[in-house]
C-alpha cells in the first residue's frame, strides 16, 4: 500500500510539473506574440490596417515593418470655408537592400483627395487616376519589371494607403498628398481637424460572417486581425503651417489639442506648432470665431471649370428659443468600455456621462448601456430621474473599466428593444472611440431599425473614427460631437444638450438660382447647412426656407452676391456626390451605384473606393537578381491610451481568445484523462 501511495505521489508530482510547464509555455506564447517579431528597434505588422499613424511600411515576405521617418510637413491654406491641404512626409530606406513600401495614413472623412506625387531620389512620379483594378495591374506589372512605381488607394473614407515599388537602398522618399475639404462651422465657430493617428479597429463577429459570394456594400469587407499598439514612443518631427484668410476679424483662435504660435497680419493668420518636434499621436483641432456681429448667416461661393459652374452654400439658421415647457424624453446613454478606451478615453467618457446625467430634467427617463465584448444594462426598463436612480447610475459608472472587444451591434439592439411610449422623445447618446471595422453592418442596422429614436454620437479620445461616428449620427438623424480631452467635456456636452432641447430647423427647402428646388435634412441649432451643386445658371436669387419649431424662417441671397469665386468647389461637389451615392449603396445595396461613383471619381480626378492613383517611372532601375528587404521603427501610441503589456490586443478580433479557450480546453482534457487514470488504478 505504501508503494502504491509513493507511486501516486510521484505520478501527481510529474503531472503538476507537466501542467505548470504547459501553462507557462501557453502564457509565454501570448505575452511574446508581438515580441517574437520585434526587438528594441524594429516592429513587424501583418497588414496595413495595423498602422497607427502616417508611416512607411517596408514589405518583407508576408509581413510589414516601419521605415525610418525623417520629416513631416503639413501645409493647410484656409480661404473662407475651404481648406486646401498638402501633406508631405519624407522617409528613408535605411537598409542596404531594395524594398517595397506601403505608406498608410489617416485623412479627414470628407477629404477630396485629388493629387499624389512621389519623389524617390531625384525622380518625381506623378499619379494618374485609374479604375482600382487597372491601377493595381499597372503597379504590379511595373514592380515585376524593376520599374519604380507608386499606388494610392482608399481603404476607408478616412484611411488611405500608398504602395511604393523598388525603393533603392539609402534613398529618401518624399510622398505628397493633396486634398480639399470644407471647414465645419458649429456653434458660432469654425472647427478644423487634421488626423495624425488611428486607433486600431475591432472586427465584430457580424462583419466576419459577411457572405463573400454576395455583392458587398462599401466598407463592408472584414479587416484582418489587429494587434496591440507599438510599445515604443518615438518623438516624430512634425512641421505644420496653417494660413487662415478669414476676410474678417476674429475674436478667438486656439487649439484644445496642441500649443500654437500665431502671427496676425490684418485679417490673415499664420499658425504653427509651438514645439518643432511633437509626438505624432493625436488629432490636431483648430478653432476660430469671427466677431459676433460679423458671424455669417448665409454664404455662397462659385467655381467655373471648363464651362461648368459649381456652387457651395453655407447657411446658419437663427437660434430660436422655445418658450414652452420641454417635452418629456427618454435618453439612453450607451458607453464603450472596450480595451481601446483604456486610459484617458475612459476617464473622458465617464466624466462626459456623469455631466450629461446632471443635464436631465425631472420628468425625463433614462438608462445606461455599457458594452465591450458583452453588454450590460443599468435598469431593465428606463427609469424616471430621481435621487435614487441617479445614485444607482453614478455607482454603475464608477464601476466601469475598459477591457475586451468593441461589439457595438448588440448594444444598439439592446437599446432599440427597450419599451418606448408614444408621448416621449427617445434619444440615444452614444459615447465611443468608434474603433470598429464592421461599419457597414452597423450603419445598415441604424438606418433600418432606429426610427423613431434619434442617435447622437460623441467621439471620445485623441483619435476617434470620425467617419463612422459622423455617419452613424447622420443615419440616426442626430449630430456628432468630438471631445478631444477632459478640458472640453463640459462645454461640448452643454452644447449637445442645447441642441437636443431646442427646436430644430425642419422642412428645409433650397431654391437654386437655376430654379431647381431641393429638400434637405433637418438641422439642429448651431448646425450649419453646407451643400454643393452643379448649376445651369446664376440669374436668379437663391432662397432658403425652413421652420424653426413653429416659426417660419427664410433667407435670400441676391443675384449680385452669387459670384464670389473660390477654388476647389468642383472637387468638393464631386466628393459630396460620391458620399451621397455611397450612403445610398449602404441603404439599398444597388449594384449599379459603384459604376456611377467610379465615373464621377474618374471625371473629377478623385481617389475613391473604386479608383486609385498610380504612377510608373519609365526606366528599369532594380536588377532582377536583387531581392527586397526591410528595416523599420515603430509608431507612437495614441495619446492617453493605456498600453496593454500582455500579448492580447486591447481592441482586436476574437481569434486570440479562441486560442486561449483552446489551451484551457486542452488543459482540462489533460486533467480529466489523468483523473480517470488515477481512478482506475487506485479505485478512487
Amino acid at each position: 500500500m505504501k508503494d502504491d501511495f509513493a507511486a501516486l505521489n510521484q505520478y501527481l508530482g510529474w503531472l503538476a510539473i507537466s501542467l505548470w510547464l504547459f501553462c507557462f509555455l501557453s502564457l509565454l506564447t501570448f505575452t511574446t506574440a508581438k515580441a517574437s517579431t520585434s526587438n528594441d528597434y524594429y516592429e513587424v505588422y501583418q497588414s496595413p490596417e495595423e498602422v497607427t499613424s502616417g508611416s512607411l511600411l517596408l514589405k518583407k515576405e508576408a509581413s510589414y515593418t516601419n521605415a525610418l521617418r525623417l520629416d513631416n510637413h503639413v501645409d493647410i491654406d484656409v480661404n473662407g470655408i475651404i481648406a486646401a491641404v498638402t501633406v508631405t512626409q519624407r522617409f528613408k530606406n535605411s537598409s542596404s537592400e531594395w524594398a517595397e513600401g506601403i505608406y498608410a495614413f489617416p485623412l479627414p472623412e470628407n477629404a477630396a483627395v485629388y493629387a499624389m506625387e512621389m519623389t524617390i531620389g531625384d525622380r518625381t512620379i506623378k499619379g494618374l487616376i485609374k479604375r482600382k483594378d487597372e491601377a493595381k495591374h499597372i503597379y504590379t506589372t511595373a514592380k515585376a519589371s524593376g520599374q519604380q512605381a507608386s499606388l494610392l488607394s482608399q481603404h476607408r473614407p478616412n484611411l488611405f494607403t500608398t504602395q511604393v515599388a523598388n525603393i533603392a537602398p539609402e534613398e529618401t522618399i518624399e510622398v505628397k498628398i493633396s486634398y480639399m475639404q470644407s471647414v465645419p462651422y458649429v456653434n458660432s465657430q469654425y472647427q478644423l481637424r487634421f488626423p495624425m493617428t488611428i486607433t486600431p479597429r475591432y472586427q465584430g463577429a457580424q462583419a466576419a460572417q459577411t457572405n463573400s459570394n454576395s455583392q458587398p456594400a462599401p466598407q463592408s469587407s472584414p479587416l484582418p486581425p489587429l494587434p496591440q499598439h507599438a510599445a515604443h514612443q518615438v518623438p516624430l518631427k512634425v512641421n505644420l503651417s496653417i494660413k487662415i484668410n478669414a476676410g474678417l476679424p476674429l475674436t478667438h483662435l486656439a487649439s484644445p489639442t496642441h500649443k500654437l504660435k500665431i502671427n496676425k497680419n490684418d485679417h490673415q493668420y499664420t499658425v504653427q506648432l509651438k514645439n518643432d518636434a511633437v509626438i505624432f499621436d493625436r488629432d490636431l483641432e483648430l478653432i476660430w470665431q469671427p466677431q459676433t456681429e460679423l458671424q455669417p448667416q448665409a454664404t455662397f461661393f462659385t467655381e467655373n471649370i471648363m464651362g461648368e459652374t459649381y456652387g457651395l452654400l453655407m447657411v446658419i439658421p437663427p437660434k430660436i428659443q422655445d418658450s414652452k415647457k420641454p417635452l418629456s424624453k427618454e435618453q439612453i446613454f450607451i458607453i464603450d468600455t472596450s480595451g481601446s478606451m483604456a486610459g484617458n478615453s475612459m476617464i473622458q467618457a465617464k466624466a462626459a456621462l456623469q455631466f450629461a446625467l446632471r443635464q436631465l430634467n425631472p420628468n425625463d427617463r433614462f438608462n445606461i448601456i455599457a458594452f465591450d465584448s458583452t453588454t450590460r444594462t443599468l435598469f431593465e426598463h428606463s427609469q424616471r430621474v430621481s435621487m435614487l436612480s441617479l445614485a444607482d447610475a453614478i455607482k454603475f459608472i464608477d464601476d466601469l473599466t475598459a477591457d475586451g472587444g468593441t461589439e457595438i451591434l448588440p448594444a444598439l439592439q439592446t437599446a432599440v428593444a427597450l419599451p418606448l411610449t408614444d408621448t416621449e422623445l427617445s434619444q440615444m447618446i452614444f459615447m465611443t472611440d468608434g474603433s470598429v471595422g464592421n461599419e457597414i453592418e452597423i450603419l445598415q442596422y441604424i438606418n433600418q431599425n432606429l426610427a423613431p429614436r434619434r442617435l447622437f454620437t460623441i467621439g471620445i479620445g485623441s483619435a476617434p473614427n470620425s467617419y463612422f461616428m459622423s455617419k452613424s449620427a447622420e443615419f440616426g438623424r442626430g449630430t456628432f460631437t468630438y471631445i478631444p480631452n477632459i478640458s472640453t467635456v463640459e462645454q461640448r456636452i452643454t452644447h449637445l444638450f442645447h441642441q437636443i432641447q431646442n427646436p430644430i430647423a425642419s422642412g428645409i427647402t433650397v431654391t437654386w438660382p437655376d430654379g431647381l428646388q431641393q429638400t434637405v435634412a433637418d438641422l439642429y441649432q448651431g448646425q450649419p447647412l453646407i451643400i454643393t451643386r452643379k448649376l445651369d445658371s446664376l440669374k436668379s436669387p437663391l432662397k432658403i426656407k425652413a421652420k424653426m419649431g413653429k416659426q417660419a424662417w427664410q433667407q435670400v441671397i441676391p443675384e449680385a452676391q452669387l459670384h464670389q469665386p473660390a477654388n476647389g468647389i468642383g472637387k468638393l461637389w464631386a466628393r459630396q456626390q460620391i458620399e451621397a451615392l455611397q450612403d445610398e449603396y449602404i441603404q439599398t445595396n444597388n449594384n449599379a451605384l459603384p459604376e456611377q461613383i467610379t465615373q464621377i471619381a474618374l471625371t473629377h480626378q478623385l481617389a475613391s473606393r473604386y479608383t486609385s492613383f498610380v504612377a510608373v517611372a519609365e526606366e528599369i532601375v532594380k536588377p532582377a537578381n536583387k531581392p527586397s528587404q526591410s528595416a523599420v521603427i515603430p509608431n507612437a501610441l495614441p495619446q492617453g491610451n493605456a498600453y496593454q503589456t500582455t500579448g492580447f490586443p486591447q481592441t482586436a478580433t476574437a481569434a486570440p481568445w479562441h486560442q486561449l479557450m483552446a489551451l484551457i480546453t486542452a488543459l482540462l482534457g489533460v486533467l480529466c484523462l489523468s483523473w480517470n487514470t488515477l481512478r482506475k488504478r487506485y479505485e478512487i
